[in-house]
């Protein structure tokens, strides 16, 4: 057990611990080894790890953002699963999202609390810092090139309506959310490469990480977010829906473009102070990393929960759940009261048992068949009731 410093001799004082984790999950922990920023550790104090109060609240701050992250992302998953009108073109993208952000709440955070503990000293084998180094930017960049993919996805439902069926087939669907994969696992797998000539990995693959998973898919989003704005307005227009659907759309998209931005920006101007070797707070430093994971929390929010259709399956998803906890619950209470009258009274005999089926009455064929969770139910069947129409909103 040792901290694991990756140095550079070539940057004075400082040395580059991680020297990136993540395109999106990026995480760069540049130490001064004469401040305070991080504090030098030997082999031995791995055992003697002592968290001040501000770094237990960080440390449960990421521990609430893990369970938030898996739970909005099973919740989607579940629903995608649960019922066939969700199983389209379009949420093929977003289950995608969901795996990308799962896997940063399974892989990449669980390291970050374990740093918010060790006041950020990495105290473990360097075989596993190359892991989680590598699936870091795997996941992150995966999530990051997800959003771009369900922004060319709309903005090709809405500017050609009529073609996107013959253009974007499920083979092609599947086509892009695979190379949205590979682009993440070759940008990931690049930070592997050493080469001190072409000043490799540092600094220029942070440049090169923060250009190809942050700046490149944050332009592509935004021409395909404006192009959605500018029809859906000329659309508005036609039909004599003016400004109250201009403000709809402009809301939607700046909460779209908004939360990515908020949640990424902050951490590659960190990476790019450290590409240039300046300076940076180990306070914002974690303000940074914190938000780049709060993407995750909030993906299933803005993507699902601002769509009519999800908000259905969700509400309809937790009324099932509850209605089975309170079955289960149902039969486990008559399971002890029948075992307690057994304890005290003698077996019914068959012509009590017939007696007791005629006072409560003939038994519908259907009773037993309980709704299952898992079944493939057609949403539109059983998401609104008779007297609700189907494009309410809340």
């Amino acid at each position: 057990m040792f901290v694991y410093r990756l140095g550079f001799p070539f940057v004075n004082t400082w040395t580059v611990s991680c020297c990136v984790q993540s395109g999106m999950d990026t995480i760069v922990n540049l130490t001064n080894t004469t401040s305070s920023v991080f504090t030098a550790a030997g082999p031995t104090s791995a055992s003697n790890i002592n968290p001040g109060p501000t770094n237990i609240v960080a440390a449960l701050f990421v521990a609430l953002q893990i369970v938030v992250a898996l739970g909005g992302n099973f919740i989607v998953i579940a629903s995608f699963y649960t019922f066939r009108d969700l199983r389209t073109k379009c949420n093929f993208f977003i289950i995608s999202l969901a795996i990308s952000d799962i896997l940063v709440a399974l892989i990449a955070m669980p390291f970050w609390l374990t740093l918010q503990l060790t006041r950020n000293e990495w105290k473990y084998d360097r075989r596993l810092k190359q892991f989680w180094d590598c699936m870091d930017i795997l996941c992150g960049t995966a999530s990051i090139m997800n959003l771009t993919a369900v922004s060319f996805d709309r903005q090709l439902a809405i500017t050609s309506p009529f073609a996107y069926v013959k253009i974007l087939t499920t083979r092609r669907a599947i086509c892009i959310i695979c190379f949205v994969w590979c682009y993440a696992a070759a940008i990931s797998s690049s930070v592997l490469i050493q080469s001190p000539r072409h000043k490799w990995p540092y600094p220029n693959y942070l440049w090169f990480v923060s250009i190809v998973s942050f700046f490149l898919p944050l332009v592509i989003m935004l021409v395909m977010y404006a192009r959605i704005y500018l029809v859906a307005r000329y659309q508005a227009r036609r039909i004599g829906r003016n400004y109250a659907t201009d403000i709809k759309a402009a809301k939607t998209i700046a909460v779209v473009i908004g939360g990515f931005v908020i949640c990424w920006l902050p951490f590659f101007i960190v990476v790019l102070s450290y590409a240039n070797e300046a300076e940076v707070g180990l306070t914002f430093l974690n303000v940074a990393k914190w938000l780049e994971y709060l993407n995750s929390c909030l993906n299933p929010v803005i993507y699902t929960c601002l769509n009519r259709t999800y908000r259905n399956a969700f509400k309809k998803l937790f009324r099932r759940c509850r209605s089975k906890i309170k079955r289960d619950h149902r039969e486990h209470s008559s399971g002890n009261t029948l075992l307690t009258m057994g304890e005290t009274k003698a077996p019914m005999t068959p012509e009590e048992r017939e007696s007791l089926s005629i006072q409560n009455g003939p038994t519908s064929p259907n009773d037993g068949e309980h709704e299952d969770l898992n079944e493939n139910i057609p949403l539109k069947e059983n998401l609104t009731d008779s007297k609700v129409l189907p494009n309410s909103t809340l």
